[in-house]
């Protein structure tokens, strides 16, 4: 296996930076709920193409003509069908594609020659849709974008489209086999992102699709997992999916492009511990000492006890901040106090991001002790305090809403109560 191993210089404690003091106190816990939320950035389209599917009238591929609003949110606009990917043609004449636009401050989503797919649905009668086309002859060549108007891909490719129509041409129970999980694996390594993720999504959705998965569709698994890189959501949902369902077949096709690679990301030791639920003690301790922060990542999130002590090495000084966080979250997902006093440690990070990815995982944590955070909260100097009331916030146990109460009436600092009473749910005023 080939990996560089970090510099030991590269050990120095970090320098930390000063919290937030008074009137900002208020802006610190706003700043670490954003932080914390996980979610990544949306995908603007496709996230629901194939559930729409599933559901609506038809899949289509177009040009939208000129949009035009019909109220507030309401638009339309004339649609040029090109081909029927799944579902019936639409009888001969004009066809109309109406949408709406909740978010005022964003462009139109749909421009004049823009070429779309999208799964399309009926004006729903009796809805504030069938309102907007009163008239039954227009209602009736009116169609809305499915998936509450995410179901669409803006310029789709050929290959993506062929892999589609295949998909959709195969039986129901097809679709839920090896062939159809060739499609949608495929799909997942090759396709535009917001319909790789789609594709993804709709893989890990299928029942029994870990028995289906034969060495094809596994190796074209790997792909999809080599194309994750700065795509966090759709790597995230192919190793929850591999977590749950471990397909027997991909830990062959792991093992064989780490062995065939001359350096292998760390997306594949992820998914490899994520199969098995270990790494193995000798290739964790390597990932762990490697140069390249992902691998040290990919190391710190699969270690075990053995490695604690190196976890908190880790979250006290390593220089990528990612890997700080995923330190401080493993940590804390080990059994025993020790793991949650090392996660504790990261609440004193520079890093919003690293100080809610430990808040986060210390509320969930098994040695979880709303004790210890009062401690953290009078006794340790910010921003380890703002970063303990975000905790008793996440945990939500009674335990953790007693804490917060007596922050909010005896702490010696106003900002602090402060944070603890929006943390309880009250208005800043409230006692």
């Amino acid at each position: 296996m080939w990996m560089e191993r970090r510099d030991s210089s590269l050990r120095t404690p970090k320098p930390r930076r000063p919290g937030l003091r008074g009137g900002g106190s208020a802006a610190a816990l706003l700043l670490l709920l954003c932080s914390s939320a996980g979610a990544g950035p949306q995908a603007a389209d496709g996230t629901r193409i194939f559930e729409a599917a599933a559901q609506s009238r038809a899949v289509w591929v177009g040009v939208v003509g000129e949009p035009r609003a019909l109220d507030g949110s309401g638009w339309v606009a004339p649609f040029a069908l090109e081909q029927v990917v799944f579902g019936r043609k639409p009888e001969d004449g004009e066809i109309q594609l109406a949408w709406e636009e909740l978010a005022a401050a964003r462009d139109v989503r749909f421009q004049k020659g823009l070429r779309i797919l999208v799964a399309v649905a009926r004006v729903p009668s009796g809805s504030l849709w069938a309102g907007r086309f009163p008239v039954p002859e227009v209602r009736a060549r009116t169609v809305i974008v499915a998936g509450r108007d995410q179901a669409f891909v803006r310029r789709p490719s050929l290959g993506a489209l062929s892999l589609l129509k295949h998909y959709w041409a195969l039986p129901g129970v097809a679709r839920r086999g090896p062939d159809g999980l060739r499609h949608l694996a495929a799909l997942a390594a090759g396709a535009e992102r917001p319909l790789a993720f789609s594709a993804v999504r709709w893989l890990a959705s299928i029942e029994d699709a870990a028995a289906a998965t034969s060495p094809e569709v596994a190796d074209l698994l790997v792909d999809a997992l080599l194309q994750t890189e700065g795509d966090e959501p759709r790597r995230r949902v192919l190793l929850s999916w591999i977590g749950a369902a471990r397909p027997p077949a991909l830990g062959e096709a792991l093992e064989r492009r780490l062995t065939a690679h001359p350096r292998p990301p760390a997306v594949l030791y992820l998914a490899l511990g994520h199969l098995e639920g270990s790494l193995g003690s000798e290739r964790t301790r390597a990932l762990l000492e490697a140069a390249d922060p992902g691998l040290r990542a990919a190391g710190a999130a699969h270690a075990g006890d053995a490695e604690l002590s190196t976890l908190g090495g880790l979250v006290a000084s390593d220089p990528d901040a990612d890997v700080r966080a995923v330190a401080a979250a493993r940590a804390a997902g080990l059994a025993g106090s020790s793991g949650f006093e090392v996660a504790l440690r990261a609440f004193e990070d520079e890093t919003p991001a690293v100080r809610a990815a430990a808040a986060e995982a210390a509320a969930r944590s098994p040695a979880f002790d709303a004790e210890r955070l009062r401690q953290v909260i009078f006794d340790w100097p910010r921003p380890a305090p703002e970063t303990a009331i975000l905790t008793l916030r996440f945990a939500g146990s009674r335990e953790a809403r007693l804490a917060l109460e007596e922050v909010a009436r005896n702490h010696p600092d106003p900002g602090l109560q402060t944070l603890a009473r929006i943390a309880l749910g009250r208005k800043t005023g409230q006692h």
